[in-house]
């Protein structure tokens, strides 16, 4: 008997946890150009809603919510264990806030990826997905266009 697909395990996991939102925070590490940034930003939203949209829960976009995190005083260059600290201080406080109808386990982060994962944007990544790699509607077949995704602990 197969399981749940990608995206139903997603809404299960919601509906369980009684989480209102998926994604992740992405952290601005890089100040130099503000419009491969918002670039870059519309390219994440676009992407990740079509991709959604090719599965069979469209209803998944609606609980989507990408955290882009900018501040050039203190994320321009910032080291991977200092944003680890800066994630795991937003983290504590967002599994309760942004989830105000969970409870128990709910509300204990046991590797749910929205409060153990983030995403470093640094001048490469930036780089990378602006300039390198194909542009929506394209595909990035070959991964042209990444990004650091970073283990929080």
């Amino acid at each position: 008997m197969e399981g749940p697909s990608p995206t139903q395990a997603i809404l299960e996991g919601l509906r369980g946890l009684k989480h209102e939102k998926w994604g992740w925070v992405i952290y601005r590490c890089t100040y130099a150009d503000d419009k491969a940034w918002t670039r870059f930003k519309d390219i994440i939203n676009k992407r990740s809603h079509e991709e959604i949209a090719e599965f069979d829960s469209p209803e998944l976009a609606n609980t989507l919510e990408w955290t882009y995190v900018e501040d050039c005083d203190t994320l321009d260059g910032i080291s991977i264990p200092q944003l680890r600290t800066r994630f795991q201080a937003w983290a504590a406080d967002a599994i309760r806030t942004e989830n105000p109808r969970a409870e128990g386990l709910g509300l204990v982060n046991h590797g749910y990826p929205r409060y153990s994962y983030f995403i470093e944007i640094d001048e490469d990544a930036l780089r990378r997905v602006v300039y390198e790699a194909p542009q929506p509607p394209a595909h990035d077949e070959v991964d042209i266009g990444h990004v650091k995704f970073v283990k929080a602990d």
